[in-house]
């Protein structure tokens, strides 16, 4: 298997667990805030307990929106095949240039896969517009730098 494949592989699974960290422990802040919640019934009374139920119950609505989203995330990568390869960018490229690395796919950060530093960018971010469709040897401007693309996987 080519080198550079096996690193688009290599970022994939980095992406994926990088989600199911993710997922675990917003899930653990579930599990905490539940347990919070029934402990805070039996032991509170007046304003303080509708307060503190109030705001136990503003943080549950957030750790269920950060849920949906790594949800959301979690379900492009499985539409995702990191094996297939293509001639211009999509959803899925590994995109080489001579500034940087971009894997196309959810903004996971940056991983270092071999002493190379690779970006794991979302699709709606702004670079990965511009990439989308783009080919080999194309060039593109972002943040008034040319970036030229050296190869895309």
């Amino acid at each position: 298997m080519d080198s550079q494949l096996n690193r688009k592989i290599q970022i994939y699974n980095c992406c994926k667990i990088y989600i199911e960290q993710r997922i675990a422990t917003i899930q653990l802040a579930v599990n905490n805030a539940r347990e919070a919640s029934t402990e805070d019934t039996k032991s509170s009374m007046g304003d303080k307990y509708e307060t503190t139920r109030a705001m136990m119950h503003f943080e549950q609505e957030k750790l269920g929106t950060q849920m949906k989203e790594a949800n959301k995330l979690q379900q492009i990568l499985l539409k995702i095949n990191p094996e297939i390869t293509g001639k211009k960018v999509a959803t899925g490229s590994l995109v080489i240039t001579d500034i940087g690395n971009y894997y196309i796919a959810i903004g996971a950060g940056k991983f270092d896969i071999e002493g190379t530093i690779y970006f794991a960018v979302s699709l709606t971010a702004p670079l990965a517009q511009i990439m989308m469709g783009k080919h080999t040897g194309d060039k593109i401007k972002f943040n008034d730098r040319v970036y030229t693309i050296l190869e895309v996987l």
